[in-house]
């Protein structure tokens, strides 16, 4: 079944490149965020899955020093801590109910010979698009969320002031795209895959109100064990690595279930971060700098302000010691082979080799195979000629085009005017936390409200513009290729930047 967020792509190309699983259950459940919020309670909470240290000033030390039979993953030499906004049934008097997943799996995606370890203290985040619709999901055998993280570095920061402008994904699809310049380093691409079975009739949401999904991911690796991974190849991993408790996927995934529910480990304590009552409540605990962080070490009694080694900013890069593994793998479990993906799918035994999707399926729609659409036209598309009838317009030269920034709603949620355009007769009409009108906002996405007309003509940006961290202009969205150019438009700073070069996308 599809809904309003999907946006279908075509299958990327099959090279060869290795994979292994991680598999976990989460370790916690509390609202802090170390990457973006080390020093105070974040703005939601989030799902933990790794070490149970949720406190917001964990360190990459603290991680390679926790105890790895207290991890919830099953790899006992990955101490990596991850986390993406909890997930929420939501009844209809509003009450919200914590649903935690029944299966998480992080897959390893790599070049043998071409790709290099996390070093030492790097962190990132990946950017998120909707994966719920508007209304109730209806139920389904099996709920699967999905995500990639990028898979490009540039070689020198361990984290940047958007916790994402030192990585960044391939330019083009399938395994073997290239890095682009800025960020010529090549590292594992980690998809994420959150799963439920058995799911009811329910309005899914995240913990910040949205349907919008991102992903945080601190590395707990030892730098030279990951690269003897990464340069043995998939087949020299279960030889190399600890399994907790023989916890090992098969090829049967309820029994890897079993195992994993078997073996659990406790929950993180996150009394002496934060006592905030985080399930079956009605308005959740919400809001930076909002609310009493007990301690930011997550230690009772511990000073709020105590000192913290500062972690290093930058590390040599070092080239992989192998040449790359000649030959595609046949294993039954492959790991998808896929560029970055943002949605939900329900295929309990496949796993995606698409280019990036976002939506949800229910069991037992195959995955897609289309060209892709990027964001919903139910809309006419706008062939713009009309004189314009007023002029609004977020941009400094005054030119119509839309904003390429996110803004902040009445609610508390950060939108974008993508996310405008994929219900344009809802969403024109509502407000900013400035009260803004979106319309005035968005002017190009927004049709004048009598007339149904475009509100003025758009203007592509001649300048260059960023677009996660890296310059881009619009003659780089226009390619040749329609699918890569379907791809660059579909991203929400260069649509707003392209309104007439990405027009059919709008």
């Amino acid at each position: 079944m599809k809904f309003s967020a999907l946006i279908l792509a075509l299958a990327a190309a099959v090279v060869q490149a290795d994979f292994f699983r991680n598999d976990f259950l989460p370790v916690g459940h509390v609202r802090t965020d170390p990457i973006i919020n080390p020093n105070s309670l974040s703005d939601h909470v989030h799902t933990f899955y790794g070490p149970p240290l949720l406190y917001p000033k964990v360190t990459f030390d603290d991680l390679r020093n926790s105890d790895p039979n207290l991890s919830s993953g099953n790899i006992m030499e990955n101490q990596s801590l991850y986390w993406h906004p909890a997930v929420y049934h939501v009844a209809a008097d509003g009450k919200k109910t914590l649903q935690e997943s029944e299966m998480t799996t992080v897959y390893y995606n790599w070049i043998p010979g071409q790709t290099r370890a996390f070093p030492p203290g790097f962190r990132m985040i990946t950017p998120g698009a909707e994966v719920f619709d508007e209304g109730i999901t209806p139920g389904a055998s099996e709920m699967e969320i999905n995500i990639s993280f990028q898979s490009c570095w540039d070689g020198i920061h361990l984290d940047s002031p958007d916790h994402m402008s030192h990585v960044d994904f391939p330019e083009g699809e399938g395994e073997n795209a290239p890095c682009p310049p800025s960020h010529p380093v090549r590292i594992p691409r980690l998809d994420f895959f959150i799963r439920w079975f058995n799911t009811p009739t329910a309005k899914w949401r995240f913990s910040d109100g949205n349907q919008t999904m991102h992903a945080d991911y601190i590395s707990g690796w030892d730098e030279d064990f990951l690269q003897s991974l990464l340069d043995g190849g998939d087949g020299d991993v279960d030889s190399k690595v600890t399994f907790r408790s023989g916890i090992l996927h098969q090829g049967s995934d309820s029994g890897l279930i079993q195992q994993m529910n078997a073996n659990a480990v406790p929950k993180a304590d996150t009394t002496c971060i934060t006592t905030e009552i985080i399930d079956n409540v009605y308005d959740l605990p919400r809001g930076i700098n909002n609310g009493t962080l007990i301690s930011p070490y997550g230690i009772c009694g511990a000073p709020v302000s105590a000192p913290v080694t500062s972690k290093p900013t930058a590390s040599p890069t070092k080239s992989p010691t192998s040449s790359p593994t000649v030959g595609i793998t046949s294993s039954p479990t492959k790991s998808p082979t896929s560029s970055p993906t943002v949605g939900i799918t329900s295929s309990p035994t496949k796993s995606p080799t698409s280019s990036p999707t976002v939506g949800i399926t229910s069991s037992p729609t195959k995955s897609p195979t289309s060209s892709p659409t990027v964001g919903i036209t139910s809309s006419p598309t706008k062939s713009p000629t009309m004189a314009p009838t007023k002029a609004p317009s977020p941009n400094e030269d005054g030119v119509c085009r839309d904003s390429d920034t996110k803004f902040t709603l009445q609610s508390g949620a950060m939108k974008h005017c993508q996310w405008v355009s994929w219900d344009r007769d809802a969403r024109c009409s509502k407000r900013t936390l400035d009260n803004k009108l979106i319309a005035d906002v968005c002017p190009v996405t927004c049709p004048d409200p009598v007339t149904e007309e475009p509100v003025c003509t758009p203007v592509d940006n001649t300048a260059s513009f960023l677009v996660n961290g890296t310059s881009r202009t619009c003659a780089w969205a226009n390619h040749s290729n329609e699918d890569i150019k379907g791809d660059r438009c579909g991203n929400f700073v260069v649509l707003a930047n392209c309104p007439v070069t990405c027009e059919e996308f709008i």
